[in-house]
């Protein structure tokens, strides 16, 4: 199994600079020994960080606007005007919009190594030092919007083995950092490769904790940033060293299904259910701008007319894969609020449950991605509606804790579920067994982190 399926970094050179480069050592062969010093090399030479500048903005807006409006949305029109240029000078720094995401994409995956590799030669020899130096720049007040790959899928082959290649670089680099701190001492035995993918995809969850529709107050970076070093390391119990048992979400109904649990009216029409599952799960794999209707009809063995006829055009297929998840997490969280004892150990199973819905390929919940502002206002307040459901259900779940959680900010922690589990949605475990080791590594590691547990090495941020 890989883990985050995401972005390398190669930092695109622009065509500009490059001949300048080379104008500068026609020039200098020619003079031979004589150092050039006219105006016109001083000019090109000044232009170049001008030109880096404004290449950095342009994708650190395109990241911002990639967030809100997804692929669809944030067109070159919509980026230069937010930058006070034409389109055509866009042009300059991309060939197209393809160009600009892949650029975007792979902006923040260099960023995040370069943050990484600097924190292995910077801090002090630990493990656990490196790894918050990571966190503190990568979240630091100063950077860039991170843009998650959701719409991996429109980029040309090449552009996506570079960036995929890059992330794997990165969460290879992570799992090893992992390793070596258990090894001494600081962190405790975890699956290396699942724990570093599930703390880089709730890391970079910040740009979209505030934009989903919950009504919650704006949360600053820096809070962010100390509450998710703190959920690393220590979890969200408050005794990490005696962990309650919980009991599993059963997904299997009697005849084999998946989603047979989930036989409420909203799940009756199988046709229906089927339409939604095969694009919830190509929307998690490709992005919803890759995926085409002609693909979801054929994974079904049907027509696009036989879509229309079902649901409706591709708009309307996406709006209703949204009220879907929102749906499957209602259940879950019914289910989990079922369970007697703890309720640190019922949000542990609720955890697994929902993880293991983004890998199950016959039940395939739509995970939370970039583009929320596409859907159109009305189908936004259903969703808010939806959502507004499960913060309920969610204090009605913790709401009854009695001291099981550690002195955190809840609400944070609710706001932050959907980024602990974003990344398994596009991965393909073996089978139903991995899933659950996937899926129960994941429980653990909301539950108590990655420190060392008491006993061994302090856990403390």
């Amino acid at each position: 199994m890989s883990g985050y399926d995401w972005p390398p970094m190669t930092v695109r050179q622009g065509s500009e600079p490059d001949r300048t480069r080379n104008s500068r050592q026609v020039a200098s062969s020619r003079a031979g020994s004589v150092k050039l010093d006219t105006t016109a090399t001083k000019l090109a030479s000044s232009r170049e960080p001008k030109r880096k500048s404004k290449r950095r903005a342009i994708l650190n807006e395109t990241a911002r606007q990639l967030n809100r409006r997804g692929v669809s949305l944030a067109t070159l029109k919509s980026i230069a005007k937010a930058l006070g240029m034409t389109r055509k000078a866009l042009y300059y720094y991309v060939r197209n919009r393809e160009d600009l995401v892949f650029q975007c994409y792979l902006q923040t995956a260099h960023t995040l190594l370069r943050h990484f590799d600097e924190g292995l030669i910077t801090t002090s020899t630990t493990a656990r030092d490196k790894l918050l130096y990571f966190i503190d720049a990568s979240l630091a007040d100063d950077e860039p919007e991170p843009c998650l790959p959701f719409e991996i899928g429109m980029l040309e082959e090449e552009q996506r083995q570079e960036v995929d290649h890059a992330y794997q670089q990165l969460l290879d680099r992570m799992a090893g950092l992992l390793k070596e701190g258990i090894e001494s001492g600081e962190f405790r035995p975890c699956d290396v490769t699942v724990a570093a993918s599930t703390m880089l995809s709730v890391m970079l969850w910040y740009p979209f904790l505030n934009l989903w529709p919950d009504g919650s107050s704006e949360v600053s970076r820096g809070t962010f940033r100390e509450f998710i070093k703190a959920l690393i390391l220590q979890g969200a119990a408050a005794d990490r060293s005696a962990i309650p048992p919980y009991q599993e979400i059963e997904f299997k109904g009697a005849e084999g299904s998946a989603a047979q649990p989930f036989d409420h009216s909203w799940i009756t029409d199988v046709k229906r259910e089927a339409i939604l599952s095969v694009a919830s799960r190509l929307f998690n794999e490709k992005g919803i701008d890759a995926t085409t209707l002609e693909e979801i009809a054929s994974q079904i063995g049907a027509t696009t007319g036989a879509l229309y006829h079902q649901i409706g055009g591709r708009e309307t297929i996406v709006t209703e894969c949204y009220f879907r998840s929102a749906q499957i997490g209602l259940l879950i969280f019914d289910r989990a609020a079922e369970q007697p004892g703890s309720r640190l150990a019922a949000l542990a199973a609720a955890q697994q449950a929902w993880s293991q819905a983004q890998m199950l390929r016959d039940l395939a919940s739509l995970r939370p991605i970039a583009g929320f502002d596409a859907i159109r206002p009305q189908s936004r307040q259903r969703f808010a509606e939806l959502v507004d459901q499960v913060g309920g259900r969610w204090l009605k779940l913790v709401g009854s804790a009695r001291g099981e959680f550690r002195d955190m900010d809840l609400n944070i922690l609710k706001r932050s579920l959907p980024g602990l589990s974003s990344w398994v949605a596009r991965i393909e475990p073996a089978g139903l067994e991995q899933q659950r080791a996937i899926a129960r590594e994941m429980a653990m590691f909301l539950m108590i982190g990655i420190g060392a547990l008491p006993g061994a090495e302090t856990d403390s941020v």
